[in-house]
């Protein structure tokens, strides 16, 4: 009954219509997209597997889930053991924001976090706007800061005792 009663305004329903005919200018961004979220992701996920997480390659998702139960010891000898000692942890003494894995139902005592690159695009729409029309957005000040703040902390966070 909900699919009867309740649907998109018919001015939403037209603006729907004309985004998926295509034209230029939307798949002309979601290309930019593409491009900005696969070198972002990528280079984030290298930055995690040479802190020594096991992480999945970025295969189009929003999402990394970096797994450093490799570090489990040099961790539990700072306090932390587990996903969310560990999000909180980075967080608290390091200012990377991520979701523990039990968020997602994942089990509690897992090293496992959710991670989102979003927020290395920019803080202003002029940034973020940069981001989407850069060939190299790996060389914008904003995310080479937030590739580097991001390789600090694991470093700092993954040291041993």
């Amino acid at each position: 009954a909900s699919e009867v009663w309740s649907n998109p305004a018919g001015l939403m329903q037209r603006v729907a219509a004309a985004a998926l005919a295509e034209p230029p200018e939307v798949t002309e961004r979601i290309t930019a997209s593409r491009r900005l979220h696969g070198a972002v992701t990528t280079e984030v996920h290298r930055v995690f597997v040479e802190a020594g997480a096991r992480c999945r390659s970025p295969r189009g998702g929003f999402y990394l889930y970096p797994d450093f139960e490799p570090h489990r010891e040099s961790l539990a000898a700072q306090g932390i053991d587990t996903g969310q000692e560990l999000a909180d942890a980075l967080l608290d003494r390091h200012g990377v924001g991520v979701l523990a894995g039990d968020a997602f139902g994942d089990d509690p005592r897992a090293l496992r976090f959710r991670v989102a690159t979003s927020l290395m695009y920019g803080q202003t729409d002029e940034e973020k706007l940069a981001g989407l029309g850069s060939d190299q957005p790996l060389a914008l000040p904003w995310i080479a800061d937030g590739i580097a703040h991001l390789t600090t902390a694991l470093a700092k966070i993954t040291r041993a005792g």
